[in-house]
């Protein structure tokens, strides 16, 4: 895949849409502070990532990015999504004990599966961490270099105190919502998965 054309047609999609991708984006940053807080993070915050990630996936896909979009998911299979979150955090953390790096693989064979639920709800979260890690053979370093891309972007953003996050997290987003659906195209053209 090409990371340069993936990342112009990113940008291509939030044109003009900028305003609704910038709330969707702060409703997650504003609940997820809030769910941190509480202590309860750990158990929704993914469920908040698949919300936010429903809404740029229906944003890429409807050329129109509404806050609403990220409620819908969470109407669904609500119980599976927290333990996706749980097991797969959990798996992360093992991993992550026998030195980081089998922790850092299995976080980039992991890095679909909130994608994969919101594409196939009816899915338990075994086969969302499943067909995550099967998806993710031989792209997870290119999915790595997709993410460092974002580093100046990243640095630059410290230095407006965060404020220039309002840019670049919708446009990072709106980049894996892309860089996911190609993937899974690739991959069910390949494997004649459904």
């Amino acid at each position: 895949m090409n990371r340069k054309e993936i990342k112009e047609q990113a940008k291509k999609n939030l044109d003009g849409k900028w305003g609704g991708a910038i709330i969707i984006f702060l409703i997650y940053l504003v609940i997820s502070i809030g769910i941190s807080a509480t202590g309860i993070g750990i158990l929704f915050t993914s469920v908040l990532t698949i919300a936010m990630l429903n809404a740029f996936l229906k944003g890429r896909n409807q050329n129109d990015y509404n806050p609403s979009d990220m409620f819908e998911p969470l109407n669904y299979n609500f119980t599976n999504k927290i333990l996706l979150s749980l097991i797969k955090n959990i798996y992360i953390f093992l991993w992550s004990l026998l030195f980081i790096v089998p922790g850092i693989i299995k976080t980039y064979a992991y890095a679909l599966c909130e994608y994969l639920a919101i594409k196939h709800p009816e899915w338990e979260y075994k086969k969302c961490l499943q067909e995550s890690q099967n998806m993710m053979k031989g792209h997870k370093f290119e999915l790595f270099i997709l993410q460092l891309s974002f580093l100046g972007w990243d640095l630059l953003s410290v230095f407006t105190l965060g404020i220039l996050q309002l840019y670049v997290a919708p446009y990072k987003f709106a980049t894996l919502a892309i860089y996911y659906e190609q993937l899974e195209q690739d991959y069910t053209s390949v494997y004649n998965v459904e």
